[in-house]
């Protein structure tokens, strides 16, 4: 199949300008001009409508991300909650740090969360304002 446009092969001319720039020359026939123009205005027809798209598309998923960032936060600030809460009640009820931490990593296991490991629960106890000691913790002699 031969295309319609296999004429403009020998007609058409680019040359490299300055700044990563080209100039299109295209030599005509005079009865092709209005085929040729509305080849470009349905071209430009479609880079506009996929711009757009693109542009809406975009904003769309940064919204989206928006949304989704203020959920991880509250998430998060969720969880600071109920460990301070649950680390509090133990060590009022008695516990030391470590036993609470413990504790606390057995509750959220029983209630099936996620976020139960005590290597998870130790730094989110810091990060919430109950820093404890940094470091390992001494013997009782």
């Amino acid at each position: 199949m031969t295309s319609p446009l296999l004429f403009l092969q020998d007609k058409l001319k680019v040359n490299y300008l300055d700044d990563d720039q080209i100039e299109v020359t295209v030599t005509l026939p005079a009865d092709s001009l209005l085929h040729y123009v509305r080849l470009l205005d349905s071209l430009t027809g479609f880079l506009k409508y996929t711009n757009t798209r693109a542009r809406i598309a975009k904003a769309q998923s940064s919204a989206q991300l928006r949304k989704y960032q203020e959920e991880c936060k509250q998430n998060i600030a969720n969880y600071h909650v109920r460990i301070v809460e649950l680390y509090d009640q133990f060590i009022t009820d008695g516990l030391d740090r470590n036993a609470a931490i413990k504790q606390v990593s057995a509750t959220l296991r029983q209630e099936k969360d996620p976020w139960s490991s005590i290597d998870l629960v130790r730094p989110a106890l810091i990060k919430a304002g109950r820093p404890g000691r940094i470091g390992r913790p001494r013997r009782k002699l």
